[in-house]
């Protein structure tokens, strides 16, 4: 996944940063087809993608920094959120995009959605590869 060296200057270009966000969109329908997400906008990576799923109660937040530096970065924990008159519980990711980080990412928003009762040891076990960002 070379491509994703393509959105390392995502803060630089308006239309660098919204590809990437549909980048990030195309993920999460990929992932989750019969999720159907509300995205809250936002224009300056904090946060780069930030979905409410209202029917189950849970939104997902991706925080994407720009790489430049060794370790790659990336950090996840759960979190309460509240979205007007809806509160959910969220699943917060901050990371700096690399094709382990995204695989990561993809593993911990499935348990996520899926209610895995092992998600705390995903997010541990994701947390612990990584620099920890947060």
């Amino acid at each position: 996944m070379r491509f994703l060296d393509y959105f390392d200057n995502f803060l630089k270009s308006k239309r660098l940063y919204k590809e990437n966000q549909a980048f990030w969109r195309l993920a999460i329908a990929l992932w989750c087809e019969d999720a159907h997400g509300e995205v809250v906008p936002a224009l300056d990576g904090n946060p780069m993608l930030h979905i409410v799923f209202p029917g189950l109660g849970k939104s997902f937040k991706i925080v994407q920094q720009r790489k430049n530096s060794e370790p790659i970065k990336m950090s996840a924990w759960i979190d309460d959120a509240d979205f007007d008159t809806l509160e959910t519980t969220e699943l917060v990711i901050v990371l700096q995009l690399t094709t382990q980080t995204y695989r990561d990412t993809e593993q911990l928003f499935k348990a996520f959605l899926q209610n895995d009762f092992d998600l705390n040891e995903v997010i541990e076990s994701v947390n612990g590869k990584y620099e920890i960002v947060w």
